[in-house]
């Protein structure tokens, strides 16, 4: 059995003397300072995740939860919030027949519907898609002239990215490209702009019940596992392309991330390549993060100087490489070969940050997919078809 709760305190946890976390039997996590486990003879007992002075528990057993409260209560003051169900805009509901956890924002949604229905001549018309099909974003539709400036000054453009924003970061990573598209053009919107925005709106009109969905592992589920994507030159403004990753922990979504690269690709390999770089950082990340909380080892290389000569020694690990799955094999080749040539020589050279991951350090298996079987596809591009944005939207959220 496994308790998820929800406690409230006065004082920030991490901030506290050493003594009194050390008197909690809860050690802090050095790759986030607001997770605390408890391990009692190697075995993970609880997991406590504090936010500012709101916390959230997972403990193995009802002794285990009681312990947590009583070792909190002599330092702070503590209160109970009883089963997890609503924390930071996020309503947590749990199926206990089927073992599923689920996470949506359906009042966020709706209260930010009602908050710019005003703004649309009727009511939300339902969509399928979060984008407009066929209409790429550009500067050269920002607005111009007095009049269309003038147009566009009572609309709560950054008002509005704002609070679509906080959604495509907590639960919803099926709108995270077309607000970060949106995003692009906060100092000066235009009508297409606003349009797209409100497309958006319609279609979480559609889906507000959508959300997170959470699974025991399967016995063939891959521990972690990452699904890195690029839209090649997609940006018309400076041809930048867009990187996309998404990691899923057994099977369910944990991570995601939608954003333009820093400089212009040459190629598409180039493009690719620059995404999963960038993946492969949040892959060392996590592995720590997994590291702390589950007491699993890393491989990790230790240097000896003995006698004046060097011995490499290296520590076995319990913890497999992450699997990343890319859909271009020139991407895969080349991070597998660590072998500089013409083509690849004027590429920057944190970019090749993948290559050690993958050859030396071995935290990184890479493996090719279909681009349609790629969940990060939906995190690069606003001209998906339906049908594969749905397909790909089902596998990312668990539905």
């Amino acid at each position: 059995m496994e308790l998820h709760k929800q406690v409230a305190t006065s004082t920030n946890i991490y901030m506290a003397q050493e003594s009194e976390k050390a008197r909690l039997q809860e050690t802090c996590n050095e790759s986030d300072h607001g997770v605390y486990t408890r391990h009692v003879d190697g075995e993970l007992r609880s997991i406590l995740a504090t936010h500012v002075d709101d916390g959230t528990c997972c403990c193995k057993t009802e002794d285990d939860y009681k312990h947590l409260i009583q070792g909190l209560r002599e330092t702070y003051e503590v209160k109970d919030m009883g089963d997890l169900e609503y924390v930071v805009g996020i309503r947590v509901t749990r199926d206990r027949e089927k073992r599923t956890l689920r996470m949506t924002q359906t009042e966020y949604i709706d209260n930010m519907l009602e908050t710019y229905a005003k703004y649309e001549e009727s009511k939300w018309r339902p969509s399928e898609v979060p984008y407009i099909s066929g209409v790429q974003l550009t500067k050269k539709m920002c607005p111009t002239t007095e009049g269309d400036m003038q147009e566009m000054s009572d609309k709560p453009y950054r008002a509005a990215i704002g609070s679509l924003l906080y959604l495509s970061l907590s639960t919803r990573p099926d709108i995270a490209a077309s607000v970060a598209t949106c995003a692009r053009y906060m100092s000066n919107p235009g009508r297409e702009h606003w349009q797209a925005v409100k497309k958006i709106f319609r279609y979480l009109q559609a889906t507000r019940h959508l959300g997170l969905v959470y699974r025991p592992a399967t016995e063939n589920a891959c521990l972690l596992e990452a699904f890195s994507d690029s839209d090649w030159a997609a940006n018309r403004d400076d041809r930048r392309s867009t990187t996309g990753y998404l990691f899923k922990l057994n099977g369910c979504t944990i991570s995601w991330r939608s954003k333009l690269q820093p400089t212009v690709a040459l190629s598409s390999t180039e493009a690719e390549y620059m995404a999963s770089s960038a993946a492969a950082r949040e892959v060392i990340w996590l592995r720590n993060l997994l590291q702390e909380i589950f007491h699993k080892p890393l491989k990790s290389r230790t240097v000896v100087n003995a006698s004046a000569q060097l011995h490499s020694e290296e520590k076995t690990t319990t913890m497999p490489p992450a699997k990343m799955n890319i859909d271009n094999t020139g991407a895969i080749d080349l991070a597998s070969n660590p072998v500089h040539h013409e083509r690849t020589k004027h590429i920057d050279i944190r970019h090749h940050f993948i290559r050690e991951q993958v050859t030396e350090f071995k935290t990184l298996k890479l493996k090719y997919v279909e681009s349609k079987l790629n969940d990060a596809d939906m995190l690069t591009k606003t001209t998906i078809p339906v049908r594969e944005f749905q397909q790909c939207r089902s596998r990312v959220l668990g539905q």
